[in-house]
């Protein structure tokens, strides 16, 4: 409907920017990236400082494997404005959103309600040396950027704003850097029943021999630094391969770990800490190594809908008490207000963790859906964020 109308707006008027840029905004919320462009092109050579059409062109070109032209946009926005507001309509509280301009930021349109919280987003490596002065008030800081290797841009501006600020401050940056994945092997490893697979960070000028002599074995699953969804992700079972793969960009390299089930199956569990304690989240069954919820194939399968839905009410007892022990101990040694990991259950009743970080996005089914036996568990994870919220405004 909203294209419909946008449509008609620039027919009316194809030289006003405004509408050029909100038909691209909602052509990009309904996933066709190629008209999107066009239309926020078509706003750009109208008004070339028009903030929100660099925005949203930025994630266009971050999406699509277009790093630097991606960078060229966002700092053309982030120039000319790094806070954003979203008013609340019933405004009982202010969160202050600590953002980077990179991607990777906590997805948080449902934990923080948009009729009681205002936010604020700052983009906050653009902001000058006096940028806080430019910031309304808050009640409470949110580091929002999940993404350990996007944080890193703005890990200066951060520790500088958080040494003079008197708010409280949910997922200290500190504890978010150590879920780099490189990291998760020697942050994890020591915690009984669970098995995480090496990982290797490598430049984009690394080479195959090298990294077949840092002792790490094929197959490998490939990503690039700073990617998420699984987009780009490949499984390398060459060294033939891996040195096609190389030379791009900035690498993740994880050694493979064969678990599919005996039914066939790949199962990939997801748990939500919320203050350091987990709540199921989501289970994807699917018939692919690659497993993801929204290309898993479950809404097509009572079977597997039933078998989720066995998790969510009791996990414990779906993944077997090996398993939600680490899990329990990998809230405690992440020690963050807001996570989440993707694990898998081995035969021998271990947790195979394929990551564990805070860019874990939480959202309520559609309740006329096949998936709306989910939101039960939605709406406990939500619900928990919000008292542990009200808890911390309350110790202030």
């Amino acid at each position: 409907e909203a294209k419909t109308a946008l449509a008609r707006a620039v027919a009316l008027a194809p030289g006003r920017a405004e509408g050029q840029a909100s038909l691209g905004a909602v052509l990009l919320l309904a996933g066709e990236e190629e008209a999107a462009e066009q239309a926020l092109r078509r706003a750009l050579a109208i008004d070339p400082a028009m903030v929100a059409a660099h925005r949203n062109l930025a994630a266009i070109c971050e999406a699509t494997g277009r790093d630097e032209e991606a960078r060229g946009h966002r700092d053309s926005a982030y120039r000319r404005q790094c806070v954003f507001i979203e008013p609340a309509r019933r405004p009982q509280m202010s969160v202050l959103l600590l953002t980077t301009a990179g991607g990777g930021n906590v997805p948080v349109q449902f934990l923080l309600p948009r009729d009681r919280c205002t936010k604020v987003s700052w983009v906050i490596e653009h902001a000058a040396g006096d940028g806080e002065n430019m910031l309304p008030p808050f009640d409470l800081v949110f580091n929002s950027m999940g993404d350990a290797d996007a944080a890193e841009a703005a890990a200066a501006a951060v520790a500088r704003f958080l040494a003079q600020c008197r708010r409280p401050v949910l997922n200290v940056p500190e504890r978010v850097a150590r879920t780099r994945r490189d990291l998760l092997p020697a942050l994890l490893g020591d915690i009984p029943g669970i098995a995480v697979p090496a990982v290797l960070r490598v430049a984009a000028d690394a080479r195959a021999g090298d990294v077949m002599r840092s002792g790490i074995g094929l197959p490998l699953v490939a990503r690039r630094v700073g990617s998420h969804g699984g987009q780009g992700v490949r499984l390398l079972g060459s060294v033939e391969g891996l040195e096609k793969t190389l030379g791009n960009a900035p690498l993740y390299l994880t050694q493979f770990w064969p678990f599919r089930s005996p039914d066939g199956f790949f199962r990939k569990y997801r748990m939500i800490f919320i203050d350091r304690r987990p709540l199921p989240y989501h289970l994807a069954i699917g018939t692919q190594w690659l497993v993801h919820y929204a290309t898993a194939g479950m809404e097509a399968d009572p079977a597997r809908r039933t078998e989720e839905a066995l998790f969510l009410a009791d996990p414990e007892r779906a993944i077997g008490a090996r398993a939600m022990d680490a899990v329990l101990a990998i809230g405690e040694r992440l020690d963050l207000d807001f996570a989440g990991v993707d694990f898998a259950v081995l035969a021998d009743g271990r947790a195979l963790v394929f990551e564990a970080n805070a860019t874990m996005l939480v959202h309520p089914e559609d309740e006329a859906g096949a998936l709306a036996y989910r939101n039960e568990a939605v709406q406990a994870i939500l619900e928990k964020f919000t008292g542990m919220v009200a808890k911390r405004l309350e110790r202030g």
